[in-house]
């Protein structure tokens, strides 16, 4: 397992399904509503959601390829969660 998303409708558990999952598994956890909304629910620009999200890209590509210098050689063990 490499990466999970969860969907669903509003109200339907996702953040206390994601969390959950991310404790059991130790998976980083990116929420969705952060990259789209600043803190009161102020919609972001699409500028500040591609520089989020490319951050997050770059997160997660690190973890998927660390480098050879880091003492890690395994590429799978590497999951990522989103909701």
């Amino acid at each position: 397992m490499k990466r999970v998303m969860i969907t669903g409708g509003p109200g339907s558990g996702k953040s206390t399904l994601a969390i959950k999952l991310a404790d059991k598994s130790g998976l980083p956890l990116y929420h969705m509503d952060h990259i789209h909304y600043r803190p009161g629910w102020d919609p972001r620009s699409n500028e500040e959601k591609d520089i989020l999200t490319h951050e997050i890209h770059m997160k997660d590509q690190r973890r998927q390829h660390p480098s050879p210098f880091s003492g890690s050689t395994s590429r799978s063990n590497n999951p990522s969660l989103y909701f």
